[in-house]
């Protein structure tokens, strides 16, 4: 077996025949709140794992944060590849899933776009200096503004566009 997937651990019975994996806390609860808030459809999945980082909490990666969300076995499903004559397909496993299978596919559906207007994207490094980004609107054509900081060499320009 090879290493648990973040928010479980690995575990052995008693008598050394069996092998299985058992959730860890807190590192579940993490999970468990990281497939509610992207639920949600309110922001998107790197703005909630950087807010979390940016508290203290011990938590994935970036890449290995995207690989994990993506990963069946936090609803109790297994991918079993494709071998000889069997097609490739999921089982249910074992373990103890940390969340419900409608919400993973919930999840699911929003990672691939499919749930995109409800969403709302704000980049961290400007939502700082321009707290309005993002919610002003134009009144002739009704677009949002967007604003930019460049840089020069020896002063600072902000550009507001559409």
């Amino acid at each position: 077996m090879a290493s648990a997937p973040f928010g479980y651990t690995n575990k052995i019975t008693e008598d050394g025949k069996y092998k299985f994996i058992e959730p860890k806390e807190p590192e579940a609860s993490i999970i468990r709140y990281f497939f509610n808030e992207i639920a949600k459809g309110i922001e998107a999945s790197e703005t909630i794992r950087r807010q979390l980082s940016e508290k203290g909490v011990k938590i994935l990666s970036n890449q290995a944060f995207h690989v994990a969300i993506r990963n069946p076995v936090y609803c109790g499903k297994i991918f079993i590849k494709k071998y000889r004559d069997e097609e490739a397909h999921y089982v249910k496993s074992l373990h103890a899933p940390l969340i419900s299978e409608t919400l993973f596919n919930k999840v699911q559906l929003i990672l691939e776009g499919n749930k995109r207007k409800n969403r709302k994207y704000i980049k961290f490094s400007s939502a700082d200096v321009f707290p309005l980004r993002g919610f002003l609107i134009c009144p002739k054509c009704g677009k949002k503004f967007n604003c930019q900081r460049f840089k020069g060499k020896s002063e600072s320009i902000l550009l507001l566009s559409l």
